[in-house]
């Protein structure tokens, strides 16, 4: 049986949740400063709140074209280094995206970079994956198998294969199907204000699932 490394990126993971969330506390700031009315300019619950974000970043997925994520994995090799960046996840969501790759000098070590404003950070965040390096072996794969058209088409399709009313596509996934299989797989969110789902997709963007 194969299995899956069990990182706990969970700096990685906060951090893209730090991004949006200090991007809604400067939007609120803004406009308290501009003497908006916080009644009407603001969002006033969690749920408005929460709303406003999954509206943002499903706008923004839906604005990608291959061009730009094509764009963004060449960064990332970039600043990964090697011949081609090993890497067990790539995650998009609130205008963020996140790659989780091997150091090429060190196998063994997990890095978690981050791209957001249009580049990715200077700095990578070590990851714990508990020390697991069999099933790190066993969850890695190449940047170059992935391209910006599949993930471009994946998110396209998502909507339409959830059949959630109203739903957009909100944040993605790419992985392999450990423990069950090697095969990687794009998960889109699909999300609306009364049901959500996931959708799974191969990595040229055809669905395979919806759960």
């Amino acid at each position: 049986m194969h299995r899956t490394p069990r990182p706990r990126p969970a700096a990685a993971r906060a951090a893209a949740r730090t991004v949006a969330a200090l991007m809604l506390i400067g939007g609120l700031s803004a406009c308290s400063a501009l003497g908006g009315d916080s009644s009407t300019d603001a969002p006033t619950s969690i749920a408005e709140a929460k709303a406003d974000a999954e509206a943002e970043s499903s706008a923004w997925l839906d604005d990608l074209t291959a061009e730009d994520v094509d764009a963004v994995l060449t960064a990332f090799q970039e600043r990964v280094g090697g011949e081609s960046a090993q890497i067990t996840q790539l995650d998009a969501s609130n205008g963020v995206i996140t790659l989780y790759a091997t150091d090429p000098a060190a196998p063994e070590e997990l890095n978690a970079w981050s791209w957001h404003d249009g580049e990715v950070g200077e700095e990578s965040t070590p990851v714990d994956y508990g020390g697991d390096t069999e099933a790190l072996e066993q969850n890695v794969f190449g940047i170059d198998e992935v391209s910006g058209a599949g993930i471009v088409a994946a998110i396209d399709a998502a909507p339409g294969a959830a059949e959630v009313d109203g739903g957009a596509a909100t944040g993605l996934t790419i992985s392999r199907d450990t423990p069950f299989s090697l095969d990687l797989k794009i998960d889109v969110s699909v999300t609306a204000d009364r049901g959500s789902a996931t959708v799974r997709t191969d990595l040229d963007g055809a669905v395979v699932k919806v759960f």
